[in-house]
């Protein structure tokens, strides 16, 4: 439930106020005022480096809000989130977004521009090449279905690492 900022390359961290008082999964700097976080049942940004966090949506388990596990974004408001069985993509700050159902547990999101992402999450691997309308499901060099995808990243347009278990 907690969001430290360092602004001494980690020597030091300061504590950030979380109004949702929900667990935090992952967060995603823009530049040094605008940050988003992404967790469970729970949607903040920061504008102001995060001196204060506005709860876009908190609830908990039961409010009919996704729970969330990751969040990416590529300019100051266009954005997308990621959890259990849903996608969502703002084009305006988390003013609004549009939502898709996905089959799977979705825990990281990557995009490298405003159409081409990917997402991993627990036994799945998606891909979208329309910016998030359509997910295709991607076939990993498995032979069981047993492989829990947690965090994907990218060098580059190209060349990208996915962690997981099992």
């Amino acid at each position: 439930n907690i969001i430290y900022k360092t602004t001494n390359a980690g020597q030091n961290w300061i504590m950030q106020p979380n109004p949702a008082q929900c667990y935090i999964e992952q967060i995603c700097p823009v530049d040094s005022n605008i940050v988003y976080a992404a967790g469970w049942f729970t949607m903040l940004k920061t504008t102001n480096g995060g001196q204060n966090w506005i709860g876009i949506f908190a609830g908990t388990y039961g409010s009919g809000l996704p729970q969330l596990e990751g969040v990416h974004f590529i300019k100051y408001n266009t954005g997308w989130f990621c959890g259990n069985m849903r996608m969502l993509k703002t084009t305006n700050g988390c003013q609004s977004w549009d939502s898709t159902n996905i089959n799977g547990d979705m825990m990281d999101i990557y995009f490298r521009n405003e159409l081409e992402g990917v997402s991993c999450g627990e036994y799945c691997m998606y891909k979208t090449t329309n910016g998030g309308i359509n997910w295709n499901w991607v076939q990993m060099p498995f032979t069981t279905m047993m492989h829990r995808f947690y965090k994907i990243s990218f060098i580059n347009n190209l060349i990208g690492w996915v962690a997981g278990s099992s």
